[in-house]
């Protein structure tokens, strides 16, 4: 018993729906349960550290953003340093990075594209954040 509480795992299932058939299955059984959480929700909060390979919570990833922009000129993006402001804000900034890597594109090769030409600036900006956070 002693071995199943030290046990720190985390079960991920497709839908909120599975998890709570699965807790229901359960609830025959005296036991304590497991940590599970949703695919979406294990995407919205994990960040991909190729070192390390940890789990951050989204509450992290503001933190670890806000952090990242320290020293750059984010007003030019049209972003507040007002901390409130910014977690709502910064919500624009990991859609536009997961939109990237859902495209397998990098933030160096929209220069590449006519559409993207006029926000050199802007991509200027989001490739330095992109180099800090990560």
């Amino acid at each position: 018993m002693v071995k199943n509480i030290l046990n720190n795992s985390l079960i991920v299932l497709p839908t909120s729906r599975a998890i709570r058939e699965h807790l229901i299955e359960l609830k025959t059984t005296n036991q304590l349960i497991k940590k599970y959480i949703s695919i979406g929700d294990f995407f919205q909060r994990s960040v991909t550290d190729t070192k390390n390979r940890k789990f951050v919570d989204k509450h992290l990833k503001i933190i670890f953003l806000k952090e990242a922009i320290a020293n750059i000129d984010i007003e030019k993006l049209g972003f507040s340093r007002d901390f409130t402001t910014f977690l709502k804000q910064s919500e624009y900034i990991f859609r536009f990075f997961q939109e990237l890597a859902n495209e397998y594109v990098e933030v160096e090769r929209l220069v590449e594209f006519d559409t993207y030409e006029m926000y050199g600036d802007h991509l200027d900006i989001l490739k330095e954040i992109y180099k800090n956070y990560s």
